[in-house]
């Protein structure tokens, strides 16, 4: 997965990801995947030659974090890439250049159903529990995703 010897920092990063953001092994897994074919592309213009990504000044934990959002965004999880910068520090615009950086090395496209386009509703649950509405929260709920459906048919 990651050549001959796996880099401990890495594996660090990817574990503490995990476990601060509740992902499973298998989103992990796969977010490794990414992250082994990010970083050994050879389709890169000269002034990047066999740097990759990372040496273009992107730092790892930008890096580790697009390909994990790739892995969420694939399996639809209700986390957004502002989750991750939050958790990391690390400023937003950044992070979601880095993530359209790794998308253009991976011939991923928004377009194609490889990443689908943001579904607001897969969101709804999480933000109502968050905001705390008590015992309202599954009618405010229901009443959401109904306007997102009206939504989606218009």
């Amino acid at each position: 997965m990651f050549g001959t010897k796996p880099n401990p920092e890495v594996l660090r990063k990817f574990e503490f990801l995990r476990t601060r953001m509740n992902l499973s092994e298998k989103v992990i897994r796969q977010a490794k995947k990414f992250y082994s074919i990010v970083q050994g592309c050879d389709s890169l213009p000269k002034s990047q030659d066999k740097r990759g990504i990372k040496g273009r000044g992107r730092k790892l934990d930008h890096i580790i974090a697009g390909c994990i959002y790739i892995v969420i965004r694939q399996n639809k999880i209700p986390k957004l890439l502002m989750d991750f910068s939050k958790l990391l520090h690390i400023n937003i615009y950044t992070l979601g250049s880095c993530y359209l950086k790794i998308i253009e090395k991976l011939n991923f496209h928004e377009s194609r159903p490889d990443i689908p386009l943001l579904d607001p509703q897969i969101y709804i649950h999480k933000f109502c529990s968050q905001l705390n509405f008590g015992p309202h929260e599954h009618k405010i709920n229901q009443t959401a995703n109904k306007f997102l459906a009206c939504l989606k048919r218009d």
